[in-house]
């Protein structure tokens, strides 16, 4: 029980919620997400299928022990790895880790079918998101890569993906070749 409430707290801190804030999204008290994180006692599937989603990650992700954490050290550790999460040297296998599908343009997580793209047949494009391709054409055909990511930074900024714009810059430097609009053959 313990890990699974560590993951919590870690998903949750890395979505910069506070407990009360993560309760109200859930429909539950702030004891209760204490209780979770302290391994005191378990969500409700449902619960744990709602952080998954809130999370960006996977159910599993957030049930299966992927590693052991020492917990003596829980507070430190969690400040770490919620530190250390999105600044990785494997942000790309972190980012596709989770199982999300991201726009191959933009790289914006592609929760919904709301946020795809549509096809020149206006039937939806699940490659990328609705900013990205409209009616099968890219909205701006000629951006370059490097256009794409300045216009991405004030987003993931605001997003809370990176701390800084220079780490925003520097990361998506590393993600956006592997996409496929990007990728060069």
């Amino acid at each position: 029980m313990q890990n699974v409430g560590v993951k919590i707290q870690q998903h949750r801190l890395r979505c910069r919620l506070s407990q009360e804030a993560l309760a109200e999204k859930l429909g539950v008290t702030r004891q209760s997400v204490s209780k979770w994180e302290l391994g005191q006692s378990l969500p409700e599937i449902d619960k744990i299928v709602d952080m998954s989603r809130l999370f960006n990650v996977t159910t599993d992700e957030l049930l299966i022990a992927s590693q052991t954490l020492n917990t003596e050290n829980r507070q430190d550790e969690t400040k770490k790895i919620t530190f250390n999460f999105y600044m990785t040297e494997n942000y790309k296998k972190e980012l596709f880790r989770m199982e999300m599908k991201h726009c191959q343009s933009c790289c914006m997580p592609l929760e919904t079918e709301n946020v795809y793209g549509t096809n020149a047949d206006g039937t939806p494009n699940n490659e990328y998101c609705h900013h990205c391709l409209q009616a099968g054409a890219f909205g701006n055909p000629n951006e370059t890569m490097e256009e794409m990511i300045e216009s991405c930074i004030p987003h993931v900024l605001e997003a809370h993906v990176w701390p800084n714009e220079e780490t925003a810059r520097t990361e998506m430097m590393k993600i956006f070749p592997t996409l496929k609009r990007w990728q060069t053959s």
